[in-house]
């Protein structure tokens, strides 16, 4: 598509900021090519892969990726918070669904619960079968050691290890945290 040419031309012209595997800085353009990376390699979109071969295995039924979706389920209520610490409701922001994998699923804290346990199983699904290896799992979530694994901060509170990943877009925030 033209967009997807346009965000390649984006990308290739990005200079980096130091030598890879040497540090990192967050970016959601990250995801952003993730998307367009699953579509390249599967012929999918992003929300066709994620609902037809990751959402059925981990028990999630109410987890929407589509802006039709998100509004048709009534998931895009949207708050921000003023000076004062109230929430104010958010005006409804309308989003391209390239942009989908920078964070712009909609789902409910049933539906968060069961990826939560899902992760913290190791991604066995509800049929028995394991999606990724011990070793992409341990890659996924950071394994023992500190700092940031592929979507999620491995941190260490007292000898509690934490990981978790927050997120944040234009009318939304969120933050999952397993204790493993």
């Amino acid at each position: 598509s033209d967009y997807e040419d346009k965000m390649a031309v984006y990308i290739k012209s990005l200079k980096t900021r130091f030598a890879p595997g040497t540090s990192f800085q967050y970016c959601n353009l990250n995801y952003v090519l993730l998307g367009l990376i699953i579509r390249k390699v599967t012929g999918e979109t992003y929300s066709d892969f994620m609902t037809d071969t990751v959402i059925p295995g981990t028990g999630m039924k109410s987890t929407y990726f589509t802006f039709k979706d998100n509004n048709e389920h009534n998931l895009m209520m949207g708050y921000q918070y003023c000076f004062c610490g109230f929430p104010i409701r958010s005006g409804l922001y309308r989003y391209s669904d390239f942009i989908l994998p920078a964070g712009y699923i909609s789902s409910n804290t049933s539906d968060l619960t069961d990826y939560l346990k899902f992760l913290l199983h190791k991604t066995v699904t509800s049929s028995g079968d394991t999606i990724l290896t011990p070793d992409l799992m341990a890659c996924l979530t950071g394994g023992n050691q500190p700092g940031y694994a592929m979507g999620w901060f491995n941190t260490f509170k007292d000898s509690l290890r934490i990981v978790r990943h927050t997120g944040l877009v234009e009318n939304f925030a969120s933050s999952l945290n397993m204790y493993p």
